[in-house]
């Protein structure tokens, strides 16, 4: 005969109750603890991957400034020269078929800087696992090379509507009062426009030293033969510092405002 046992029933008490429940906890906070983890190495990868690219296109973009300083100092008394021949023309008008008082050139090399690293993170939430203050420099600097191919391009259409003549199929000497005239102010222009992006070279390379060379002002108004007086660099600096230091302030309050 075999004998037939039933089951015994298992008694439960509270701590084994509580026992289970903190296993699941545990368990929830391992995964949440490998998720986070994980999420944080991929998010330093990312910051990585970021800077990488960024940093390469700073370092094109130093070139590019060099480049650009170089040929602007070449092109600049070309220019001058240019609008000396058109304003002598204008003053002392030649016969159809004379000789000019010069050769002028319009050819310049033209720059533009490298931003498709940049502009390809605009938007994404990617971009937003950078500090602070490091995407204020990246936002600055790549604000400031806008500035600079804006001016760039304003000079190559002031430059272009100079050269209009030639593409109408007139020479120097053929050339009407009206037409002298949209020529040296367009001239004037452009002359204008290298004369910001002289500026606004100088300003970078104050941002980011790295951005050089660039001339003095005193270089500057030598350059494009400016007659001014002597140029207040310590009483301009001492603004732009006073300036700087009462907007660190108001980032200040706002960083506290924003902890409480």
């Amino acid at each position: 005969m075999l004998d037939v046992h039933v089951p015994q029933k298992s008694e439960h008490t509270w701590t084994d109750f509580a026992i289970h429940i903190a296993t699941i906890v545990v368990g929830l906070f391992i995964a949440v603890g490998i998720e986070q983890t994980v999420e944080f190495f991929h998010h330093r990868h990312q910051v990585a991957e970021i800077r990488h690219q960024l940093e390469i296109e700073r370092r094109i973009n130093v070139v590019e400034f060099r480049t650009e300083r170089q040929d602007n100092r070449r092109f600049v008394p070309i220019l001058e020269r240019d609008l000396a021949i058109l304003e002598d023309l204008r003053a002392h008008p030649r016969k159809p078929g004379a000789a000019p008082p010069g050769e002028v050139s319009w050819y310049y090399l033209g720059t533009l800087y490298e931003d498709s690293s940049w502009k390809s993170l605009q938007g994404s939430p990617v971009l937003a696992l950078l500090p602070r203050k490091e995407l204020e420099r990246y936002t600055d600097l790549y604000g400031r090379l806008d500035k600079l191919d804006a001016d760039e391009n304003k000079a190559r259409d002031a430059i272009g509507r100079a050269d209009q003549y030639a593409i109408l199929g007139r020479t120097l000497v053929d050339m009407t009062p009206a037409q002298l005239d949209q020529a040296i102010r367009a001239v004037s222009d452009a002359l204008m426009a290298y004369l910001r992006i002289t500026v606004d070279q100088r300003n970078l390379h104050t941002a980011f030293p790295e951005f050089t060379p660039v001339p003095s002002p005193e270089e500057t108004r030598s350059d494009f033969h400016m007659v001014t007086g002597p140029f207040p660099q310590k009483d301009v600096q001492d603004v732009h510092r006073e300036s700087q230091a009462k907007q660190e302030e108001i980032r200040r309050i706002n960083a506290e405002d924003n902890q409480e």
